[in-house]
């Protein structure tokens, strides 16, 4: 036998007798971990470029939003953080999503209070309440969404 074939039947007996070893939620919760980290990962780089498209749309720049800003005259530079503002002011009022506090308080005040429930609904709502407040000039911070 090949030496690579050895190695691999070597490594598959080892992985066969690990999980063996746990329940199956154990090796369920295993397998959907590295899909879990793909989704996320995925999720990610789709919202960064959102945001990039977004910015491109308000400002004309995806990428450098500061230079953008400083391009526009000066009534844009209110006009268009006010209306990002509004926007999301508007967002939260219809849809009733708390627009502040909702990134990592949140989802430790889900885990401690809803038994880690997170509303799929609301995180979307909140998600792009985000987006716009980003993409506005507003003072979210990339690392919000």
């Amino acid at each position: 036998m090949p030496d690579w074939r050895s190695r691999f039947h070597r490594l598959q007996t080892r992985l066969t007798a690990q999980l063996a070893q746990r329940t199956p939620s154990e090796n369920a919760f295993l397998f959907l971990l590295p899909l879990v980290g793909l989704a996320v990962g995925l999720a990610s780089v789709g919202i960064a470029h959102l945001l990039a498209l977004l910015q491109n749309w308000f400002w004309g720049d995806g990428q450098h939003l500061l230079e953008a800003a400083l391009r526009r005259s000066r009534e844009w530079r209110i006009i268009i953080p006010a209306l990002g503002g509004l926007a999301v002011g508007l967002i939260g009022l219809i849809f009733r999503v708390q627009t502040r506090g909702a990134g990592t308080a949140g989802m430790m005040q889900s885990l401690a209070l809803k038994g880690g429930f997170l509303s799929l609904s609301e995180t979307l709502r909140w998600l792009v309440a985000a987006l716009l407040t980003i993409s506005t000039g507003g003072s979210l911070g990339r690392e919000g969404p």
